[in-house]
């Protein structure tokens, strides 16, 4: 694997409180209850792996490749510059959402704001990349496009 050209990671601090939150809120029920019962265990665990999985986005750029992770790795997806044939910054409506997304023609990838890299494919999908600094992140993609 190359060493990535461009590296970073965005962590979604709503997420990530919000999640801290609803955990400490079950563990409090859980100390006063002193019973675990199967619905707060199934609940805690769904809200463990929601803050393991969706808290951040890593963005790499790595040779010929974009690549985005979420989290511990659960999610991710490897985008070959070969493929990508137009890149831009772009606002998502805020009922996008937040996390791995459909949206119309192609998927949304965000753990926090509304601001993104659009990316246009060669199939025609359309993939959008949430980060805090595309101001940064899309002209390294464009030189990136400029060599292929």
């Amino acid at each position: 694997m190359d060493t990535p050209e461009y590296s970073h990671t965005q962590v979604g601090w709503v997420i990530l409180v919000s999640t801290l939150a609803a955990i400490a809120g079950l563990l409090w029920v859980l100390s006063v209850t002193r019973e675990l019962s199967p619905t707060i265990f199934f609940v805690l665990l769904i809200l463990v792996l929601a803050l393991a999985t969706f808290a951040t986005l890593t963005v790499n750029i790595e040779g010929q490749r974009l690549r985005v992770v979420f989290g511990m790795g659960l999610f991710q997806k490897s985008f070959p510059f070969s493929q990508i044939i137009s890149c831009k910054i772009a606002t998502s409506p805020w009922y996008f959402g937040w996390g791995l997304r459909i949206i119309p023609d192609g998927w949304l990838f965000n753990v926090s704001g509304f601001r993104s890299v659009e990316l246009r494919m060669r199939n025609g999908r359309i993939y959008r990349i949430g980060t805090d600094e595309p101001e940064k992140l899309d002209p390294l993609i464009k030189a990136k496009l400029a060599e292929n």
